[in-house]
């Protein structure tokens, strides 16, 4: 429940920031047709961002592979995201009264921006959630690096005899 409503504010923080940027910024027009590449490439920008901190961060022990596979997944995800915004939801908004403009869900910036990473960040912290267990397929545990494992054979005597070397040649050093 708490990742979830991390990935939440994630997805909010970043939107809302990844608009604030695009409109206020560089005052980027983004309810004219022609700044469609724009809205694109501020969702994908947004995608990026949300990549590196939802689900499993960056400054996580181990994360930094994990993290850069999903900046770039959230960078297609994102500009895909915002396509289908602008394409298939036709809903029309009016938040002239609140100072954030009118017009169609995909080309309002205020929300679109914010609604585009929220769903990624849910969707990454939705996968940090399963499959985070410390066993393997077989239902043993992992074996630390750089340990010896013992491996149980038919003849018991082989073991004997390797534990036997391993005595000897420690006693030798």
């Amino acid at each position: 429940m708490v990742s979830l409503l991390w990935g939440l504010f994630v997805g909010i923080v970043i939107g809302g920031g990844t608009s604030l940027l695009a409109v206020h910024g560089l005052h980027v027009p983004l309810n004219e047709p022609v700044s469609a590449l724009w809205a694109y490439l501020f969702a994908a920008i947004g995608g990026v961002l949300v990549g590196l901190f939802a689900g499993k961060p960056i400054w996580a022990k181990g994360a930094r592979i994990e993290a850069g596979l999903k900046a770039g997944f959230g960078a297609l995800l994102g500009a895909g995201l915002m396509f289908a915004l602008r394409k298939w939801v036709g809903f029309h908004v009016d938040l002239s009264s609140i100072g954030l403009g009118q017009g169609a869900l995909g080309t309002n910036a205020a929300l679109a921006f914010p609604m585009v990473a929220t769903v990624i960040a849910l969707l990454f912290e939705v996968d940090n959630m399963f499959g985070t267990d410390d066993k393997d397929t077989k239902g043993g545990k992992r074996i630390a690096a750089g340990t010896k494992a013992r491996v149980a054979t038919e003849e018991p005597a082989e073991v004997e005899a390797e534990d036997a070397s391993d005595k000897a040649s420690k006693a030798k050093r």
